[in-house]
């Protein structure tokens, strides 16, 4: 009984020596994947800050736009105003002649 209990007792003792390197090359595999993804999303950072940047651009040239259209369309608006004022005192101007 005693060589079955030594033979037993090492074979427990070498799978959990087995079971350790396992581990450990689990947790070297895990490790490297986690300093990989980080890695990736580092080089990532600065292309979404320079899209998000060019997107905050590209919105301010399109509001720019938009404001000097709306300013054209008054002016446009006031021009016309003002020449159907100036029609309207012609007309009563006429009608103050006669």
């Amino acid at each position: 009984m005693g060589r079955k209990r030594k033979l037993s007792q090492g074979y427990v003792a070498e799978q959990r020596e087995e079971e350790a390197a396992w581990e450990k090359e689990l947790d070297r595999i895990i490790e490297e994947k986690k300093e990989k993804k980080l890695a990736e999303k580092d080089s990532l950072l600065p292309l979404d800050r320079k899209e998000r940047k060019q997107r905050g651009n590209e919105v301010m040239c399109t509001r720019k736009v938009q404001a000097q259209e709306s300013l054209q369309i008054k002016g446009k608006e006031q021009e016309e105003g003002a020449m159907e004022q100036d029609h309207t005192n012609e007309g009563l101007e006429e009608l103050n002649r006669e």
